[in-house]
């Protein structure tokens, strides 16, 4: 009788544990990287001053009618507008 033979199969692919495995062997390499961004990071933090930059703009509305404290100028800037209007 012929004996069969059963094999193991090997799954091609990535496991967790070969991920693991090769994060472990370079830790050095990840940690150093790491402090050397933070240290960058801080470095231009405080040797690089933010610029503050504002725009502003100011609308000021015309007004015909004037409150003058002169009756006078207040009877006729009154009479110049309501001309204005009827016409």
């Amino acid at each position: 009788m012929a004996e069969i033979r059963r094999e193991t199969q090997h799954h091609s692919g990535i496991h967790l544990s070969d991920i693991l495995f090769a994060l472990f062997k370079r830790k050095r390499t990840i940690i150093l990287c790491a402090v050397v961004g933070i240290i960058a990071a801080a470095a231009f933090y405080f040797f690089y001053p933010p610029v503050y930059e504002s725009q502003a703009k100011l609308l000021v509305r015309y007004v015909l009618e004037r409150s003058a404290v002169d009756p006078i100028e207040a009877e006729k800037a009154a009479a110049a507008a309501s001309s204005n209007y009827t016409r």
